[in-house]
This record gives C-alpha cells, structure tokens and sequence, in this order.
C-alpha cells in the first residue's frame, strides 16, 4: 500500500508539472510571474493542509507515509483540475 501511496503521489505531481508547464507556456512574463507566487502558495497550502489533517511524521507512525501521500494527492488533484480548467481557454482568455 505504501508503495501504490508513493507511486500515486508521483504520478500525481507529474500530472500537475505538466498543468503548470501547459498553462504557463500561455501566458506572459508578468502573467508567469503572478502565477507562480500563486503556485508558491498553493504548494504551501497543501504541505500546510496534510501536516495538518495527518500531523507530523514522528507522530505518524508507519501509516503516516500512505496518509501523508493520500492528503497531498487529493489536494494536488484539486489544483490540476482547477489548472486544466483555466488553461483550455483560448490565449485571449487567459
């Protein structure tokens, strides 16, 4: 489980880098640059959200690997949807 976990987690990460790279291939240098303080934040957010929901890995236990990939997938799941959704707009959009 641990390993499905892990392999969810990357393969969600690797859907997200794609997202960021389709979107920000549209936009403009000011446009970029506002957009990855966003995306800063937004990756804040979720490491702030699973420390939150699964607490700190010394008091995790052997669980919290799965638990910690499980909240960080979901949450980054939410951000690609929201990416793929904004960047299929055409370039005067955006």
């Amino acid at each position: 489980q641990h390993i499905e976990a892990g392999e969810t987690r990357l393969e969600t990460r690797g859907r997200l880098e794609a997202s960021i790279t389709a979107l920000t291939e549209k936009l403009g240098p000011n446009w970029r640059a506002k957009f990855n303080g966003v995306q800063e934040k937004c990756q804040a957010y979720c490491d702030g959200w699973v420390g939150f929901r699964v607490g700190g890995r010394n008091a995790g236990g052997s669980m919290w690997p799965m638990l910690a990939a499980g909240a960080e997938t979901t949450e980054t799941e939410k951000w690609v949807s929201q990416l793929s959704e904004y960047g299929s707009r055409d370039e005067g959009e955006i």
